[in-house]
């Protein structure tokens, strides 16, 4: 077998004078190999055989151009095996290559400008020919720039700088994109529901053309752990690894952000965005959904997940906050925490409003109140929140009376089922079980009357509304 390059060969057969006949023929088979040039492989190839463009990505860390320990192999093979010599064209004169192993390096004077890409030919030869690369090595800085809560409600407002009340609707709307890096930057707070996975779009800058890279993202816990293998280009989609805790709350860490890319650990730095846990997507019942409001409905059903639960959470807490008075004009919804004086009114729209921010669905605000026909219902719509008027039916009067001479006609509460239950919360009062129960447990305050002309009754009675 002769192995001979790209020619075409003359062959002479020489005989052996002792066997060979003058006049015979012979017939000799020659085998000729054409022997191929090397290939550089990059990209994962591994058969030099298979032509292919070849291009080479390098990354380049700020310690490894400060200090001159970038070295990176251009492998290369030949198919025949046939020895193998490396050479590049780098006119920046920064970069050199061992001629017998492939392996680039810097040179002694080398002078590497920061966030500069420089590109150059590099060639293989051996006994079947030549093959060449364009070699690509970055310096970038890679940094971290935007993160965009992408399932984020979008609904959240900034507390009202002149008037940071409960009863303010606030100012704007925080950021589209929830956190943006220095200078400059912010890290704006954000309402997302329980027990679903954070999405993030995150964006970074620098990252070289051509090269993919691992993006990590790790906190205390696995719910704001982000990890993505492969990615490419400067933005990137990213989704939590678990859920977010599956209650009310509020959940604040930092986030470690990494990248690996070429074989080197790049730290991108932190971040962090205050993460209102709600139990759904917030309904802005009563007024906008305010910093101010998600604050305090967070905190106090911190750690709940059963609407019942919440709701009464929410009842009980704002007792202590507000102040009962009759004969109140109603403030506005949210007034009440802020120590204004209210009526049983105001404190179970606030409920309502609450409940609603939290994103916890059913649930209305009625009256209970005595009455002659239990067939009639809504008897005091059309004085709803005053309660100083007396309604006559069928030619019979009926009123709710204070004892020390107040008149009142009615108990206002929010009425909320879930899973089967349903509970009256009454305002400035407890939580009860039906409307009967409701007049029972304020009956200690108030009486009914009912009368024509003259009294003709005075206890509590089976039929109360409007439900």
């Amino acid at each position: 077998m002769v192995r001979i390059g790209r020619i075409a060969p003359t062959v002479t057969i020489l005989a052996d004078p002792s066997t060979y006949t003058l006049g015979t023929t012979m017939t000799a088979t020659i085998d000729i190999l054409d022997n191929l040039p090397p290939e550089f492989l990059t990209k994962g190839e591994t058969d030099p055989t298979v032509r292919t463009t070849d291009k080479f990505y390098f990354y380049m860390g700020a310690d490894q151009f400060s200090n001159g320990s970038f070295q990176r192999y251009l492998s290369a093979q030949d198919p025949e095996g046939d020895a193998i010599t490396w050479s590049i064209s780098d006119s920046s004169g920064n970069f050199t290559i061992d001629l017998t192993t492939g392996l680039l390096k810097l040179t002694a004077t080398a002078a590497i400008d920061q966030n500069e890409t420089y590109t150059f030919n590099a060639t293989v030869t051996s006994f079947g020919g030549t093959d060449t690369a364009v070699v690509t090595v970055s310096v970038m800085t890679i940094s971290l720039k935007t993160i965009d809560f992408t399932t984020d409600h979008d609904l959240l407002r900034k507390p009202q700088a002149s008037n940071p009340t409960f009863a303010s609707n606030g100012g704007a709307r925080y950021h589209d994109i929830e956190w943006k890096a220095d200078p400059s930057g912010y890290a704006d707070p954000l309402t997302h529901t329980m027990s679903t996975r954070v999405t993030l779009d995150v964006r970074l800058t620098g990252v070289p053309a051509g090269m993919s890279y691992d993006l990590l993202g790790d906190a205390e816990g696995s719910d704001l752990d982000f990890t993505k293998s492969g990615a490419s280009g400067n933005t990137e989609t990213v989704t939590a690894e678990d859920p977010l805790p599956a209650n009310v709350g509020q959940v604040n860490k930092a986030i470690t952000w990494t990248i690996t890319i070429d074989g080197q650990t790049v730290e991108l730095g932190d971040s962090q965005n205050l993460i209102y846990v709600t139990y759904g997507r917030p309904l802005p019942i009563g007024g906008t959904v305010t910093e101010t409001r998600m604050e305090w409905l967070t905190d106090v059903a911190e750690g709940l997940s059963d609407p019942h639960e919440i709701v009464a959470a929410i009842h009980e807490e704002s007792l202590t906050l507000g102040k009962f008075k009759l004969d109140n004009t109603p403030p506005a919804v949210w007034s009440f925490l802020d120590g204004k004086f209210a009526e049983c009114i105001d404190h179970v729209k606030l409920i309502q409003a609450g409940v609603g921010m939290l994103g916890v669905l059913g649930g209305e605000v009625g009256f209970v109140f005595p009455r002659t026909d239990p067939n009639v219902k809504g008897v005091y719509s059309s004085t709803y929140g005053q309660g100083f008027q007396t309604a006559v039916i069928n030619g019979i009067g009926v009123r709710l009376t204070y004892f020390n001479g107040g008149r009142n006609m009615y108990e206002a509460v929010f009425k909320f089922s879930s899973n089967g239950t349903t509970k009256y919360y009454a305002g400035f009062s407890e939580v009860f079980n039906t409307p009967k129960e409701v007049m029972e447990g304020v009956v200690q305050a108030l009486q009914w009357w009912a009368w024509s002309g003259v009294q003709i009754g005075g206890q509590v009675g089976d039929n109360f509304g409007p439900w």
